[in-house]
């Protein structure tokens, strides 16, 4: 058996695809060769399976998946970014907001209405109340954790994000719902990063991403840790 420590409560298995960052990662390289394989759906060409929106809606110009699939109680909940036709945007980083949307394959994916935020005149939407100040946050990332073992229930979901609205800093957010989400007055944390992956190992929370101006010239991998979620 192989156990895999990535957060989940099963981790044991007999077969496993790991993908290494770099050869220095891997053990043994006698006669191994490495590269990359194309995602594939046996009898299905790349399939889409969350498109743009009907007209109106708040994700009818752009879906941008920058978030979070999670399975809960057996249903796949998804956290996306997404922008609409009638969006005011300022920036690149404030033309996204946050959807939701669940799904019991991960093909077939539905867009409940959450009735939390106003957008075209009403709060029938998928919209999560991610909110500073009154004002949705804008996003150019958001990854998702859910986080059951925490003590304090309201902060059950977790979040550690990238907005223009933090100067594209690591920012965080509790909820306990995974809809309405406190942002505190102690943001940002740490420095600009995109993340891309959420995790808990063994109590330690990591963010991973890459980093720009603050990590030299180009861009690098990075990850940042805490064991709090305040400090990292």
């Amino acid at each position: 058996m192989i156990t895999v420590n990535n957060g989940t409560a099963d981790s044991a298995t007999t077969e496993a695809v790991i993908f290494p960052f770099d050869d220095v990662t891997v053990p043994f390289t006698a006669g191994l060769r490495m590269n990359l394989l194309a995602g594939k759906s046996p009898g299905v060409k790349n399939p889409i399976v969350l498109e743009n929106g009907p007209a109106g809606t708040p994700d009818d110009a752009s879906v941008r998946f920058y978030g979070t699939i999670i399975p809960i109680d057996g249903e796949l909940r998804m956290w996306y970014m997404a922008q609409g036709t009638n969006d005011n945007t300022n920036g690149f980083e404030q033309q996204f907001k946050m959807c939701y949307a669940t799904s019991t394959d991960g093909i077939n994916w539905e867009r409940p209405n959450l009735g939390l935020v106003e957008y075209n005149g009403n709060k029938n939407n998928n919209i999560i109340k991610f909110q500073k100040n009154g004002k949705n946050l804008g996003f150019a990332a958001c990854p998702i954790m859910y986080d059951p073992d925490d003590p304090d229930p309201k902060r059950r979901f977790k979040s550690a994000f990238e907005s223009g609205d933090y100067g594209n800093c690591i920012s965080v957010g509790f909820s306990a719902d995974g809809f309405t989400w406190d942002i505190p007055d102690y943001n940002p944390v740490a420095p600009a990063l995109e993340q891309t992956g959420l995790i808990k190992i063994n109590g330690c929370y990591m963010v991973n991403g890459q980093g720009g101006r603050h990590f030299g010239q180009g861009r690098k991998l990075a990850t940042f840790a805490s064991y709090d979620f305040e400090h990292w």
